[in-house]
């Protein structure tokens, strides 16, 4: 049995020796004179973005959107006056952004076009303030409550609308700042060139 099984293996490897030569003549190579480089796959195209100037409206339809204007501030002040017994007294306090950084005050105007539905405006949900980096910046609250003609959130009924200041802290030396509206949470969102 050993020796059946030690015959077949032989001849097993005969076969198999046997089909892996050729009777063909061999023939050099030949040299490639000019290489083609090989192309780098090319990356997908991004999708262009439209974007919005100072001044410019943005809309989805039912909001209309407009960045009226801008300003730098390295402090925000509130002065509150109040009379007691026929006396004015004054009081004071500021605001004052991390250091290296300064205020973005954002002027805005939110306007709903819809004649039968109230919007609802959520700065934390819809603002957002970034630079050509891609970093984002935070609403400043603390000079939100000092700055004159603040932001406010909430209802917008049909066929009204609503102005304000929203602030921000960024860089003292910005690149390229963006604000961006974000309409829906389908994503829908409308981008404000700064700089």
């Amino acid at each position: 049995m050993r020796v059946i099984y030690l015959i077949s293996l032989f001849l097993i490897g005969i076969l198999f020796i046997s089909a892996c030569t050729t009777s063909r003549p061999y023939e050099q190579p030949s040299k490639v004179e000019n290489p083609q480089p090989q192309q780098p796959a090319q990356e997908p195209e991004k999708p262009k973005i439209q974007t919005f100037k100072i001044g410019e409206s943005a809309t989805d339809g039912r909001l209309k959107v407009t960045v009226k204007g801008i300003s730098f501030s390295n402090e925000i002040t509130k002065t509150t006056t109040t009379n007691i017994a026929g006396e004015d007294y004054s009081s004071s306090f500021g605001f004052k952004p991390t250091a290296g950084y300064q205020f973005l005050i954002i002027d805005l105007t939110i306007e709903n076009l819809q004649s039968n539905q109230t919007a609802i405006i959520s700065s934390l949900f819809s603002f957002k303030v970034s630079d050509a980096d891609g970093y984002a910046y935070q609403m400043s609250f603390g000079g939100l409550s000092a700055i004159e003609k603040a932001w406010r959130d909430g209802d917008l009924l049909p066929g009204t609308k609503n102005r304000g200041n929203v602030v921000f802290e960024v860089p003292t030396n910005p690149n390229k700042l963006k604000f961006s509206y974000l309409f829906d949470i389908a994503g829908q969102t409308a981008v404000f060139e700064l700089q």
